[in-house]
């Protein structure tokens, strides 16, 4: 029985909770997105941070990088959709979402 918890290692990045994960293909490399804004990349093996992917405004809740094209989809806290070319750190594309009035009534 564990009777007492212990991190194999800690490492410095975020400031706040991380709400993401994804490993590299190849398994070096841990991505984490944060309540910060950022999406951070981490070497596992050496236990070093290799900086900031994204950053963004609000918090990133979830994210998806793809390695063969060198991109990332990421959704933020403030409702968008961000698709965003890492070689040139563009976005390629953007969406917002909206907030709709229920058009019901539910007075009878």
């Amino acid at each position: 029985m564990i009777k007492e918890k212990k991190f194999l290692t800690t490492n410095a990045g975020h400031r706040g909770p991380i709400n993401s994960i994804q490993f590299s293909k190849d398994g070096r490399y841990l991505f984490s997105s944060g309540y910060d804004g950022t999406v951070r990349k981490f070497d596992i093996f050496n236990n070093v941070s290799k900086g900031i992917v994204i950053s963004h405004g609000w918090g990133v809740n979830v994210f998806y990088i793809n390695e063969e094209k060198n991109s990332i989809i990421y959704g933020t806290t403030d409702g968008s959709i961000i698709l965003n070319d890492l070689n040139n750190n563009k976005n390629i594309l953007k969406m917002k979402s909206i907030k709709l009035k229920p058009s019901w009534n539910l007075e009878t």
